[in-house]
């Protein structure tokens, strides 16, 4: 009788787990945002999660003015996580801003990595060459995703 009370409290556990698992929210992949500049700098917001969702907002010169989203092909999202798994990013700094610039768009990137957000604000032409590279990666990755118009975020 033990055994059936024990194995049975073990399914119970492990079958909770799973509808914790199911109901848990996509998990932040990376999100970049441009700022304006005094010119013609395209200024947006994309969020893009670990499940593959995306989410636009298109702000000023950009070809998508608005919100959009969409669901990013398994084959893109598995390179944007290669490059993004490629850095160390913890050990990056926060702030990479050059204090000569006056009219330059910043750019903040954020990824979610193991539960805690880490923020990096560029405001630099000259990056590290890991920020380089990531950010190489999303801007050709975004150049290859089909947005559609959302009435969300």
């Amino acid at each position: 009788m033990r055994c059936w009370s024990f194995l049975i409290f073990i399914v119970f556990l492990l079958g909770c787990n799973y509808t914790k698992q199911l109901n848990k929210p996509p998990q932040l992949l990376f999100s970049i945002e441009k700022g304006p500049c005094f010119g013609t700098c395209p200024e947006y917001k994309i969020e893009v999660f670990t499940n593959g969702e995306a989410y636009l907002k298109g702000i000023r010169n950009v070809e998508h003015v608005g919100a959009f989203k969409t669901q990013i092909p398994d084959s893109l999202l598995y390179e944007m996580k290669k490059s993004i798994g490629a850095m160390n990013i913890t050990s990056l700094d926060t702030n990479y801003v050059n204090k000569y610039l006056t009219d330059f768009p910043a750019v903040d990137l954020a990824f979610d990595i193991s539960g805690e957000r880490k923020r990096i604000h560029l405001f630099d032409e000259r990056l590290p060459p890991e920020i380089q590279s990531v950010v190489d990666v999303i801007t050709r990755c975004e150049n290859r995703i089909k947005w559609n118009f959302s009435e969300q975020k």
